[in-house]
C-alpha cells in the first residue's frame, strides 16, 4: 500500500468520524480538504513530510499536519484512537459502505438505534429505512444492494493477499520436522482472481505428528477430517487455510492434480479418479492420453477455446522488454521519473512508457498542457543518461462522449497514449460501448487501459459488451491492456481467449504508481497464463525496434526516444 493511499485513506476516515460525531463542520472539512491535498500533492511526498516542507501544501494545516506526522512515524492517529472509542464498534464497518457517508449513519443512529451493519439490514428488511425523511424507498434499495455485495465478498481475498498468507504458512512449514515437502494447490495454484480457500499440499513423514506440530504453532484450528488419502486441516487465520497432508509418495501426485484442477475441467477432460502408480503429475495427463494443461488453464473455458488457443503460455516478467502505464509524482504516483526510470532498469527493461494522468483529472492533478512540454523536456534530459529509454506518454481520461482528453492537434506531443475511463461508469451499456469504441477510433490511441473499471471486491465493472470493444481495437490495430494492478486484473482472463482468437494485441501493464508496483506484473502474468498468452501476442515483449514501429501504425510520429 502507498504513503499517499494510507494517508488518503486515514484522514477521510477521520472526517467520517468526526462527521458522525457531530464535530464543527469546518472541522470536518478541514480532514477532507486535507486528504484532497495529499491525492493531488506533486512531488515527493515522504521527502516533504520528512522535511517539513508539507505545511506550505494549500489545505494542509497544523492540525492535519500532526495527523499526517503521526500515521507516518507511529502508524496511528491519537486523536482517531481518542474518538474512537466514544463511538459503537460497528460504526466503522457502516462507514465502509458505498453511499452513506458519517452525516446519515448518525442519522439513522439517533432515528433507529442503527449501530452495526446487522441492524441496518434488519432494518431495510422491515422497511424502516423508507420511512425515515430524506431516505425512501430507492435508498433502502440501494443500501441493501451495497450489504448483499459486502456479504457476497466475505471470506473472499485478492490473489496477491493469498499469495502473501501462502508465504507466512510457508514460513511455518519449513521449521516443521515432519514436513517433507509442500506445495500450494486449488485456487492459489490455478492463479484465481480471488481466492476463497488458501489450499496447501503437505508431504509428511506421518500424518499424525505433522498435526500435533501444527497445533503447537497455530491455536486457532477449526477441523480436521480424514480423507482416504489424505487429512484435511482448516485453521482459520483472516482467511482460511486449508492443509492436505499425506505421507503416501506414490498419492502425492494424484492428490496434487486432482486440487489443482476445477471441478468443471475435471469433469470436462472425463477424468474419474481411477488412476494409480503414477510417479509425476504430468503422468496422469499421458495415461489418459490428454496432452498436459499447465495448472493456471485447469478451468471450463479451457474447453470452449479452439484447440490452437489451448497452448502452454511462455510468458514470463523476465523475457519483458518494455514497461508501460508508469505514472510519477507529476500526478498520483509516489516516486519521480528518475527513481522510476532506475528501477525499471533495475528490472531489466529496455524501455518505459510513462504515462501520467490527463488534464481533467482533477482527482489525479492530472497534467496541464504546459505540465506535459515540461515533463517531456525531463525526458528528454534523461533519456542522456538513463540506461532505460524513456516513452513520453499519457494515460487520457476518455471524455463521455468518447473524445481523448487534450485537443486532436495536442496529441501528436504524445509518442504513446493510453485512453482509459475514469468516470461516468454508469452509463447504460450501448452508451459506455459506443464511448470506448470511438476512443478506440481516434488514430492516437494505442492501448485501451483497464477496460471494464472493475475493482475486484469492490467496484463490479460497468455495463459494456467487451467483445464489441475488441473488435474495435481488433479493427484499428489498438492493443487492449491487462492491467495487473491487483486490485484491477482487467481486462478479465476469460476474454482473453476472445481476444486471442481475433488477434487482438495485448498489453500487460502495472499501472504502477511506485517503484514496487513494477512487479505487479507477475500477478498479471499469471492471469493471461489462464488463457493460454503468448509472448510474440503481446506488445511488452517487442524489441524496442519492433515497438517504435507500433507506435508509427496508425500515426507517423517523430518519436522522441
Amino acid at each position: 500500500m502507498s504513503l499517499r493511499k494510507d494517508l488518503v485513506d486515514a484522514l477521510e476516515q477521520m472526517g467520517d468520524l468526526m462527521e458522525f460525531k457531530e464535530a464543527n463542520r469546518f472541522k470536518v472539512l478541514a480532514y477532507r480538504n486535507g486528504a484532497n491535498a495529499i491525492r493531488r500533492f506533486r512531488g515527493d511526498l515522504e521527502t516533504a513530510i520528512k522535511d517539513g516542507t508539507i505545511k506550505k501544501v494549500r489545505g494542509i494545516g497544523r492540525g492535519i499536519r500532526a495527523v499526517v506526522f503521526q500515521l507516518t512515524n507511529q502508524g496511528k492517529v491519537k486523536e482517531f484512537d481518542k474518538h474512537k472509542k466514544d463511538v459503537p464498534p460497528g460504526v466503522f464497518e457502516l462507514i465502509k459502505l458505498r453511499g452513506l457517508g458519517g452525516r446519515r449513519i448518525k442519522y439513522l443512529y439517533d432515528e433507529l438505534g442503527i449501530t452495526d451493519v446487522e441492524s441496518l439490514e434488519e432494518a431495510c428488511n422491515n422497511g424502516k429505512i423508507v420511512k425515515v425523511p430524506g431516505f425512501g424507498q430507492h435508498m433502502q434499495e440501494k443500501i441493501l444492494a451495497e450489504i448483499n455485495r459486502i456479504k457476497r465478498m466475505t471470506g473472499q481475498t485478492h490473489y496477491h493477499m493469498a499469495l502473501n498468507r501462502y508465504y507466512e504458512a510457508k514460513e511455518i512449514l519449513e521449521q516443521l520436522p515432519s514436513v517433507i515437502s509442500f506445495e500450494p494447490v486449488g485456487e492459489l495454484r490455478r492463479g484465481a482472481n480471488i481466492v476463497n480457500n488458501i489450499e496447501i499440499l503437505v508431504m509428511a513423514k506421518e500424518v499424525n505428528p505433522c498435526i500435533n506440530e501444527f497445533q503447537r504453532v497455530i491455536r486457532d484450528i477449526e477441523y480436521y477430517k480424514f480423507d482416504s488419502d489424505y487429512k484435511q486441516l482448516t485453521i482459520i487465520r483472516g482467511t482460511r487455510y486449508k492443509l492436505l497432508i499425506t505421507h503416501d509418495p506414490d498419492r502425492y501426485p494424484k492428490i496434487l492434480f486432482e486440487r489443482s484442477a476445477s471441478k468443471a475441467f475435471l469433469e470436462r477432460m472425463g477424468y474419474s479418479g481411477d488412476i494409480d502408480g503414477v510417479k509425476k503429475e504430468k503422468d496422469i495427463f499421458k495415461k489418459l492420453d490428454f496432452p498436459y494443461v499447465i495448472p493456471e488453464m485447469r478451468e471450463a473455458e479451457y474447453f470452449e477455446a479452439p484447440e490452437n488457443l489451448r497452448t502452454e503460455s511462455d510468458l514470463s516478467f523476465k523475457k519483458m522488454k518494455g514497461l508501460l502505464h508508469v505514472h510519477t509524482h507529476s500526478t498520483d504516483g509516489n516516486n519521480s521519473l528518475a527513481e522510476m526510470s532506475a528501477q525499471a532498469a533495475k528490472a531489466g527493461f529496455q524501455y518505459m512508457g510513462i504515462t501520467d494522468h490527463s488534464q481533467t483529472a482533477f482527482y489525479a492533478n492530472g497534467l496541464t498542457e504546459e505540465d506535459v512540454e515540461n515533463q517531456i523536456k525531463e525526458i528528454t534530459e534523461l533519456n542522456k543518461t538513463a540506461d532505460v529509454k524513456i516513452i513520453p506518454g499519457i494515460e487520457s481520461d476518455i471524455l463521455v462522449d468518447g473524445e481523448l482528453d487534450y485537443p486532436e492537434e495536442f496529441l501528436p506531443e504524445f509518442d504513446l497514449v493510453i485512453s482509459s475511463v475514469h468516470s461516468r461508469f454508469d452509463m447504460p451499456e450501448e452508451e459506455m460501448t459506443a464511448r470506448m469504441i470511438k476512443a478506440v477510433e481516434n488514430p492516437y490511441t494505442d492501448i485501451l487501459g483497464h477496460p471494464s473499471g472493475r475493482l475486484l471486491l469492490s467496484r463490479e465493472a460497468y455495463n459494456v459488451d467487451m467483445k464489441k470493444v475488441i473488435d474495435a481495437c481488433v479493427a484499428n490495430d489498438v492493443a487492449i491492456e491487462m492491467n495487473t494492478n491487483p486490485l484491477r486484473m482487467d481486462l478479465d482472463w476469460k476474454y482473453i481467449y476472445y481476444a486471442r482468437e481475433k488477434g487482438c494485441k495485448i498489453a500487460i501493464n502495472p499501472d504502477a504508481h511506485s517503484e514496487k508496483a513494477i512487479y505487479d506484473l507477475n500477478y498479471g502474468i499469471t492471469m493471461c497464463r489462464k488463457a493460454g498468452l503468448m509472448m510474440d501476442e503481446v506488445i511488452n515483449y517487442y524489441g524496442i525496434r519492433d515497438f517504435k514501429k507500433f507506435l508509427k501504425r496508425r500515426v507517423n510520429r517523430k518519436l522522441k526516444f
